[in-house]
């Protein structure tokens, strides 16, 4: 289940992503997109480089490309680096939340540390 829900939180982020730079659903509809989204989720199950770095956003902007109008190549690639960011660097920053509150609770209890 959890899978599940992160798929389609991760699509429904590259969705938002393409509709905030620009690409209406005229351009490219939302089942053009499911297809690429698909896709590149295989192409990224290669390891090819760490957390497929590159290979998602290469491959968002050659399927889309490919698929819808030439012109949008710029707003595809920009779309899926925003994608990306959301992606990787979002929960990493709310992750630092978490980490500052523990690092707080050790500083003032160290014996938590230690089991003592």
């Amino acid at each position: 289940l959890a899978t599940v829900l992160s798929h389609i939180f991760t699509f429904s982020i590259l969705l938002a992503s393409m509709r905030a730079v620009g690409i209406s659903n005229k351009k490219i509809d939302w089942a053009v997109l499911l297809v690429a989204y698909a896709v590149v989720r295989l192409l990224t199950l290669i390891p090819l480089t760490p957390g497929g770095l590159g290979v998602a956003a290469a491959g968002y902007t050659f399927l889309l490309t490919g698929a819808s109008d030439q012109d949008l190549a710029n707003q595809i690639a920009s779309a899926s680096f925003l994608t990306r960011i959301w992606v990787w660097l979002f929960p990493m920053l709310v992750g630092f939340i978490p980490l500052a509150m523990w690092r707080k609770r050790m500083k003032d209890d160290p014996a938590q540390l230690t089991g003592g």
